[in-house]
């Protein structure tokens, strides 16, 4: 049985961000999707995104996609 845990805090120095979100909260139907969520990726930067189904992964990607 795999189990997930949440990171609490990343904490990350960047000069130059391709991606910034700060404090963000998505909600759908009076249900949180997302909640409080801050995130910067830094150009060049390749990344995974990973979790158990339900966890936000899709609706992360259509909030950065407009």
């Amino acid at each position: 049985m795999v189990q997930y845990a949440a990171i609490s805090r990343i904490v990350i120095m960047l000069e130059h961000s391709a991606i910034s979100l700060t404090d963000v909260t998505v909600r759908a139907h009076q249900r949180v999707i997302l909640d409080h969520l801050t995130l910067e990726i830094p150009q060049g930067a390749v990344v995974g995104v990973i979790g158990p189904n339900g966890s936000g992964k899709t609706t992360l990607f259509r909030l950065l996609g407009g």
